[in-house]
């Protein structure tokens, strides 16, 4: 692989997280942790963000396979591959989202 992609592909996994992370607001909520709703929620939030960070990360390298194999069969193998990993990663990030969501809802009630 070209070295010019490849530090690209790596200044773009250490400053996307990065760039994601330093919207979020780790501090404790000003009321505390009162019920077990503000603590999912305290915890699911950066998760999800840190995720959609390494989610684009991951489609973008996918893409740079795409783009750089060049009618290489085993290398489109591999790329789609990545592809559809990725869209699993996603798929299991929504459903396990999707659970938080729900066990907070029945512990709120």
């Amino acid at each position: 692989m070209n070295k010019k992609i490849l530090i690209l592909i790596l200044l773009g996994a250490i400053v996307l997280p990065t760039i994601t992370c330093a919207a979020l607001d780790f501090t404790q909520p000003k009321g505390g942790f009162t019920n077990v709703q503000s603590v999912v929620t305290y915890l699911t939030e950066p998760v999800w963000v840190i995720f959609t960070g390494f989610a684009v990360v991951a489609f973008v390298f996918a893409g740079i396979m795409f783009l750089t194999a060049q009618g290489d069969p085993n290398k489109l193998t591999l790329a789609k591959n990545a592809f559809l990993w990725g869209i699993v990663g996603i798929v299991v990030a929504i459903l396990g989202y999707s659970i938080m969501t729900i066990i907070k809802t029945a512990l709120a009630e």
